[in-house]
């Protein structure tokens, strides 16, 4: 169980370690297992600042791939994948150093094209890059579903190991035959596939409660697509912003891929928390 608190609630006494937030840093308190944190939410760049060494949780989410914009082909029924999740990195017990830097979030992706990677400043922190969801068939933070295979499926494009999943596998299209593009991996779970007569869903990314202590998702993908001349059916998207068939791009500030056809990606998020107690 957590708890949000005003910072007069919180006691700073014997701890000259803190960190500030401007920009497009957002800051909360809170309690959580009998821990006393303060978390700096960048839901857009900004800067960051340390007044001295300490000890830091990470979170950072990059950007949600796009769905691929095809929607049919001559003979019918050839489609592109839902976008990946952009990349999921989450990090405790970081050392940063005194001082500032820039935490960069980045924006959403248009359709077709890969997320790019959100960072935090590394004249202060070293951790793990995080890495923008990739489009249809395209590898990524999370991997984009297939494109619909031709005379025979596809799987879908590999995701980066801790940061997210492969997306999902396609149909094949035989001439004049409706065909599926797979849907995009998630952080937590892979994209589902997709056959000629049912899209799959964008894969389930994961919940982490840096922010406020209480959980929230993140880093789902898109859903796929079938149809035949003209996208048909839609995948559900994957918990964590997935772009889905009722609303086709991914949610902003989670990195979710967009839906295929028309989804644009999800912007990302850093989050970064520490120990209000731990001494300066």
């Amino acid at each position: 169980m957590s708890f949000l608190l005003s910072p007069q609630h919180i006691g700073r006494a014997g701890s000259s370690f803190e960190l500030e937030c401007s920009g497009g840093g957002q800051e909360n308190f809170y309690s959580a297992g009998g821990v006393n944190y303060k978390s700096c939410t960048f839901l857009t760049t900004g800067t960051l600042t340390a007044s001295n060494e300490g000890l830091v949780d990470v979170m950072v989410v990059s950007g949600g791939g796009g769905g691929n914009p095809s929607t049919s082909s001559p003979e019918g029924g050839f489609f592109g994948g839902g976008g990946g999740a952009g990349g999921m990195v989450v990090q405790t017990g970081l050392t940063i150093s005194e001082g500032s830097g820039t935490v960069i979030v980045t924006a959403g992706s248009a359709t077709g094209v890969n997320g790019q990677s959100s960072v935090i400043p590394s004249n202060i922190i070293t951790s793990t890059a995080s890495i923008g969801g990739g489009t249809s068939a395209q590898v990524g933070g999370s991997g984009g579903g297939a494109n619909t295979g031709n005379h025979g499926g596809i799987g879908g494009a590999a995701g980066t190991p801790g940061q997210g999943n492969p997306g999902g596998s396609s149909s094949d299209r035989d001439s004049g035959s409706q065909g599926g593009g797979g849907a995009g991996g998630g952080a937590g779970q892979t994209g589902g596939p997709s056959s000629r007569s049912s899209s799959g869903a964008g894969g389930d990314g994961l919940q982490n409660a840096f922010r406020t202590g209480n959980n929230i998702w993140y880093a789902g993908g898109g859903g796929g697509s079938t149809g035949h001349y003209g996208i048909q059916t839609r995948g559900a998207g994957g918990q964590g912003g997935g772009g889905s068939n009722t609303s086709f791009n991914g949610v902003i500030n989670t990195g979710g891929g967009g839906v295929a056809g028309t989804g644009a990606g999800g912007s990302g998020i850093v989050v970064i928390r520490y120990n209000m107690s731990q001494p300066g």
